[in-house]
């Protein structure tokens, strides 16, 4: 039987709780879920649970009492997530060959002179970080 990859993706839905949280902050269900609604996904009470408790054993949320409220937040940043699925996309489409990945946006199109002036100014500062210094994707 494989092992349990490290990695655990995170569903649309799942996404759309953590973007809420980020947004605002650490919050209770109830609040999460008049989120949601604004951001056009009416979802029940319960519906807003169950996928906080997935984004809870997954290790994306944490949660404390306040009275008997249930609070929860991020334990992950938008980039960590991010750094998260790149790691994985490129480990198993790109065989761990991470350039390929920054390869395909520039070659499919789709990439702007901003876009890419972006990314000049992100490759120039990490050649001047030492490599043992930069936290591998997932970690810190």
């Amino acid at each position: 039987m494989p092992a349990e990859p490290l990695f655990r993706a995170v569903s649309d839905s799942e996404l759309a709780v953590l973007k809420c949280l980020w947004e605002e902050g650490p919050s209770t269900p109830r609040a999460l879920q008049l989120c949601l609604a604004r951001r056009g996904s009416a979802w029940a009470y319960t519906t807003v649970q169950t996928l906080l408790q997935r984004l809870l054993r997954k290790g994306y949320v944490g949660r404390e009492r306040a009275g008997a409220t249930r609070v929860y937040s991020p334990r992950r940043t938008r980039s960590e997530l991010l750094a998260l699925h790149l790691d994985d996309l490129a480990q198993r489409v790109c065989d761990g060959e991470r350039s390929a990945l920054m390869r395909s946006l520039v070659e499919d199109g789709g990439v702007t002179r901003g876009d890419l002036r972006r990314m000049r100014a992100v490759l120039e500062a990490a050649e001047g970080q030492p490599s043992a210094s930069r936290p591998a994707p997932g970690t810190g």
